[in-house]
């Protein structure tokens, strides 16, 4: 039933869940199947949208059973040289974000994509009300929930302290600078939305 289609639907959706939730998530491996994220009105006096923005190449570390189904393994930790070529020739390792925020289905095409699905991307995480960076992401929600008022409980075990890791760099072996460059928009969409991020990571 998401992402919501025009006006008219969000504001019927938004108003019906709102009386059996405080908040619903919506999380998509590629682009939507019921259409753009943009297609929903964000600008809806009913919604309160927040969306987290990760570092790419560290997105691309993370997905367990994506690893598991293809590769046998559950972290890249295990891959062999093989594997993180096959991995970084794969559609999974194409610019992730751009293939879910962008107006295109299929929008991607590795270092050649082009960059009006970057300004498509922008022009969404503008209409967020709130842009939180995974990085300090418990400082984020923190802020957040003294903005609008309600009681964020952390768990320690979710503390940002908890999930630090070794940088990307350091991580992916032989395929570091290949899919740096495929997925260089992406990378730029990331550094840009740090300017509309509620914490400044890097002030921290």
């Amino acid at each position: 039933t998401d992402p919501w289609q025009g006006p008219e639907e969000t504001a019927t959706k938004a108003t019906i869940l709102r009386e059996h939730f405080h908040m619903v998530g919506w999380e998509y491996t590629t682009f939507p199947e019921r259409g753009p994220l943009g297609n929903t009105d964000w600008e809806s006096p009913n919604i309160v949208s927040v969306i987290i923005m990760r570092d790419p190449l560290s997105r691309l570390l993370s997905g367990g059973a994506y690893f598991k189904r293809h590769y046998g393994y559950t972290y890249t930790d295990y891959f062999k040289q093989k594997d993180w070529v096959s991995y970084s020739q794969s559609e999974q390792t194409d610019n992730y974000a751009l293939r879910i925020l962008t107006g295109n289905r299929g929008c991607c095409d590795g270092k050649d994509t082009n960059r009006k699905h970057l300004q498509t991307a922008k022009d969404l995480l503008r209409r967020m009300t709130y842009v939180l960076d995974i990085d300090c992401l418990e400082e984020g929600m923190k802020r957040m929930a003294a903005e609008l008022g309600i009681t964020m409980n952390i768990r320690p075990k979710d503390a940002d302290k908890n999930h630090a890791h070794k940088s990307p760099k350091e991580r992916i072996k032989y395929v570091y600078q290949d899919l740096k460059e495929k997925n260089h928009l992406d990378i730029e969409l990331y550094e840009w939305s740090k300017s509309l991020a509620l914490v400044d990571c890097a002030s921290l």
